[in-house]
């Protein structure tokens, strides 16, 4: 059975799609990024899944129930990563301005 991301206890406080954008691929595994360590003043490379993560970071208790914000979180981070992805090839903010006056008009 898969997790779903209401199911997740480990929830990021910096999704995942934004540290997608410092990965490089790693040796035969998922793209990684440098991590510092600056408690243990260490630098080492690990996967966005690995960090910046707490557990019930979105889920909120009450004496009636439980609430977790990361399924809505996980559909606006969906809809969201293509567009920062496009934004990551693009080499000046004049291009960025032609794109979204397309995206308002339709």
């Amino acid at each position: 059975m898969t997790k779903t991301r209401s199911d997740a206890r480990g929830q990021h406080y910096v999704p995942q799609m934004l540290q997608d954008a410092f990965t490089r691929p790693g040796k035969g595994k998922k793209p990684q990024l440098f991590v510092f360590d600056k408690h243990e003043d260490r630098v080492f490379k690990t996967s966005p899944e690995n960090i910046l993560h707490q557990r019930d970071f979105n889920t909120f208790e009450s004496e009636e129930a439980s609430y977790c914000l990361e399924t809505g979180m996980g559909k606006v981070e969906d809809a969201a990563a293509p567009v920062l992805r496009h934004l990551l090839t693009l080499s000046v903010l004049q291009e960025l301005d032609v794109h979204l006056r397309v995206r308002r008009q339709s």
